[in-house]
């Protein structure tokens, strides 16, 4: 007689059909469903187990989000530096206190430089959302 067991539906050839089947290891039903009761009863016995575990994992995520949201400050003042030295740029070769070629190559530096600083903010928040 079989025992009850957990395993992944991806074993089955049908299921897999001409992909790679699951390697995944058969579960003893009566081994896992042990494995989870034994972690479970302690924390519905003591719920300040539970309750302890979610406020360290929102102090964690206030604490991202507040360096994040410094980072984001900082990547802000960096933009505006860079957009502030390319008007100065300008200025001077405005003024003719600056060849074409020397303004091309520096400004096209500055650009490249602002587009990338433009870019992280968005990604700083959005890996913030994600963790």
């Amino acid at each position: 007689m079989d025992r009850p067991c957990y395993r992944c539906r991806g074993r089955d050839r049908l299921v897999a059909g001409d992909g790679e089947r699951c390697r995944a290891r058969t579960w003893s039903a009566e081994a896992l469903e042990r494995k989870v009761r034994d972690a479970l009863i302690p924390v519905l016995r003591g719920p300040n187990v539970l309750l302890t575990k979610a406020r360290e994992h929102r102090a964690a995520l206030d604490g991202r989000r507040v360096e994040t949201q410094a980072e984001v400050t900082d990547l802000h003042r960096q933009l505006g530096k860079v957009r502030k030295a390319r008007e100065r740029l300008l200025d001077v070769y405005v003024d003719e206190r600056l060849a074409k070629t020397a303004y091309a190559d520096k400004d096209d530096e500055l650009k490249r430089e602002e587009e990338t600083l433009a870019r992280c903010p968005a990604e700083a928040e959005a890996t913030a959302v994600r963790t």
